[in-house]
């Protein structure tokens, strides 16, 4: 067993063409799902294989920050990436082509996971995806059954991968902007909220009105489906209610009558 091999110096114009061609689809691709169904779709014309996936860790750390499945989805083992074949293809930086499954002497826990929910041979390739500013996960193929993959295929996916890195780099980044531009968003909005409320405190000295006013806003800023502010009563030692925002309630909560 190796975790690396030779590749012969040529490969097929077939490949280099299909490369270009998986290269120019995969750009347009907006997220990690969208790219790793064009992928699989793209490569299942030049290997066999069963399943699928694009892993992405975190930076600086080994939490999966994406996981995608471009076919034959299959459940998450509950173990750590170190003893999956990605925590060792990013750590080495190797590709790792395991040709049976039977006679894998490592990963004896997710053999054991994989032969609990039937999967007990195949054949397994884990590429790593790295572009000149980090480290960024990697993506496999599996079989099912024991498959045989030339040096010319494993040459291929090691193309393949490079412009793998790139578009999953992308497709993340964008991911993040579109995050952090809701959040900016979310928070934009909650402060309108409350300019709102401060003007309305400030132009009404009716306690009702304004507790009215703080639940109403309340209830906007925090997404919820309703808003109680409850005062404590000196006169019979009980908390009443002197303001609800409610809109879809049954009446079954009502604001204290004075």
């Amino acid at each position: 067993m190796s975790t690396d091999t030779y590749i012969p110096a040529g490969s097929s114009p077939q490949h280099y063409e299909a490369v270009l061609r998986i290269s120019e689809t995969l750009s347009a691709c907006r997220d990690p799902e969208e790219l790793a169904n064009t992928l699989a779709e793209g490569l299942s014309e030049f290997l066999n294989f069963d399943h699928l996936y694009l892993v992405a860790l975190k930076e600086h750390s080994k939490e999966i920050e994406s996981l995608a499945w471009g076919k034959g989805p299959l459940p998450m083992p509950s173990l750590p990436v170190e003893e999956l074949p990605t925590g060792e293809t990013f750590e080495s930086q190797n590709l790792l082509y395991i040709p049976d499954w039977n006679i894998e002497q490592r990963f004896s826990q997710l053999k054991e996971w994989a032969t609990n929910i039937g999967i007990t041979q195949g054949s397994a390739i884990c590429v790593p995806l790295t572009t000149p500013h980090r480290r960024l996960g990697t993506f496999g193929i599996t079989c099912d059954r024991v498959t045989s993959y030339t040096g010319e295929d494993i040459g291929f996916l090691r193309l393949i991968a490079r412009v793998v890195a790139f578009a999953i780099d992308d497709c993340l980044n964008l991911r993040r902007a579109q995050r952090a531009q809701a959040e900016l968003q979310r928070q934009n909005h909650r402060l309108q909220l409350l300019l709102n409320l401060s003007r309305r405190i400030t132009s009404n000295l009716e306690l009702r009105d304004v507790l009215r006013a703080t639940a109403a806003n309340i209830r906007e800023v925090m997404q919820c489906d309703a808003v109680v502010i409850s005062l404590p009563d000196q006169e019979s030692d009980k908390v009443r209610v002197y303001a609800l925002d409610f809109p879809h309630g049954k009446g079954l909560v009502k604001e204290f009558d004075e």
